[in-house]
């Protein structure tokens, strides 16, 4: 059941490079930070939810937006001196769910996308908070507009505030929203897990590297590449091409199914296998972990879809197959669907005509698609590893012998050159 929370998210502004730079310094810094923490979020009235992600980030929730960003404030005020520690907060309020010990919905994601907005020192608050602490923010505590911003999978632009405080920076650089068109076509739906390959992608692109996203079918190269690449964006880099050449020194180019693609970097690409270019890192993508599984499924699903408990696990940590059996469940009840998805797991999954590429259709169109990359010598070796024609619906295609792991067996072949 939903209840109304107020969010306030942390973290420490680019921890990665900071972990590189000097280890020691950032293992001993971000333990003092988790003590302030401790320290400070009960002074007003809040709560830590379970560590998530990063290890210098912080979930925390409170009973109201004034108390959450008193806290804020306070914990600005505890690192002003941290060299090591540039705190960005953000605030929302809004509807959630609690399940296991953790929050779902909206509320956190919009409130994720405000603290990616944010720089080092910087609090920021959505307008709903704004709007209900106003009249009982702390004395010496107010809000500034910082005007109307568009943030990803948001629709329309929303109105941001900055806390102003004594002993708080207040001069900061423009938010890093979407202020500018970077001419990807983003899906609307957040996006959950991959937060440390993302990263680290966006990390080897400001190197200048060519990032080559190899994985097995429907395991979400595509989004990941468009995701490093909106962050790209987002920081100010220089601009994106997508598919096509580039026309000044630094910007980015973005290839989907880039297998013979002549590239250099910073590129970020996805391909069955790498293409060989100079400065080529691959940045190869394992199925979601079984936390991020659950997770995508539970924010793709309908806010009345029920699902059978052994769902997610069905889908092998595939991020399609997931987005496909949420679409699912949201026409049919959980008992129907866990007939189906026993009986004939490749015919649920699937039945999306508006999908772009067609290959994301279905699962058994994405691995008919993987099946077709294959040269004639290699499609004759996979189907005499299993007799019959390639008909997917015909064994479990999440069985370790099913076709998902004869067709990622082929291409990992092919790409060692084995």
């Amino acid at each position: 059941m939903s209840e109304r929370v107020t969010f306030l998210l942390t973290e420490v502004v680019d921890s990665v490079r900071r972990w590189e730079d000097d280890e020691d310094a950032m293992a001993a810094a971000t333990e003092r930070l988790d003590g302030i923490v401790r320290g400070v979020v009960g002074e007003y009235r809040g709560v830590q939810v379970k560590p998530r992600g990063e290890g210098d980030s912080h979930f925390l929730t409170f009973p109201n937006p004034a108390d959450a960003i008193a806290c804020a404030v306070a914990l600005q005020r505890a690192v002003a001196d941290e060299v090591t520690l540039p705190l960005r907060a953000a605030c929302h309020v809004g509807s959630a769910e609690m399940r296991n010990g953790d929050w779902y919905g909206t509320t956190v994601n919009r409130c994720a996308r405000l603290r990616a907005a944010a720089h080092g020192r910087q609090s920021l608050v959505s307008v709903e908070a704004a709007d209900a602490a106003r009249d009982t923010l702390p004395d010496g505590v107010s809000l500034r507009s910082l005007g109307r911003h568009r943030f990803k999978d948001l629709d329309e632009p929303v109105e941001v505030f900055q806390v102003c405080a004594a002993g708080l920076v207040v001069d900061h650089p423009p938010l890093s929203s979407l202020a500018h068109s970077h001419g990807l076509v983003l899906p609307r739906s957040s996006f959950v897990g991959r937060s440390a390959e993302c990263e680290r992608v966006a990390a080897l692109l400001a190197e200048g590297a060519v990032v080559t996203v190899t994985g097995a079918p429907g395991v979400g190269k595509t989004r990941l590449a468009l995701e490093a690449a909106a962050q790209w964006s987002e920081h100010g880099a220089a601009p994106i091409r997508v598919a096509q050449p580039r026309v000044s020194p630094g910007e980015l180019v973005v290839v989907d199914d880039a297998d013979d693609a002549t590239v250099t970097g910073p590129a970020v690409l996805t391909a069955r296998a790498p293409i060989g270019a100079a400065n080529e890192v691959v940045v190869r993508l394992s199925p979601l972990d079984e936390l991020d599984s659950e997770r995508l499924l539970r924010d793709r699903l309908a806010d009345d879809a029920v699902v059978p408990a052994e769902a997610a696990g069905l889908c092998d940590g595939l991020p399609l197959a997931i987005e496909l059996l949420a679409r699912r469940a949201s026409a049919v009840g959980a008992d129907v669907l866990a007939q189906r998805l026993a009986a004939d797991p490749l015919a649920v999954l699937g039945g999306d005509r508006r999908a772009r590429p067609p290959r994301h259709s279905s699962v058994r169109a994405c691995l008919d698609a993987a099946f077709g990359e294959l040269d004639r010598d290699e499609q004759a070796g996979l189907l005499a590893s299993s007799p019959g024609e390639p008909h997917w619906v015909a064994r479990g295609w999440h069985e370790p012998d099913g076709p998902l792991p004869l067709v990622k067996r082929f291409l990992d072949d092919k790409r060692t050159g084995r």
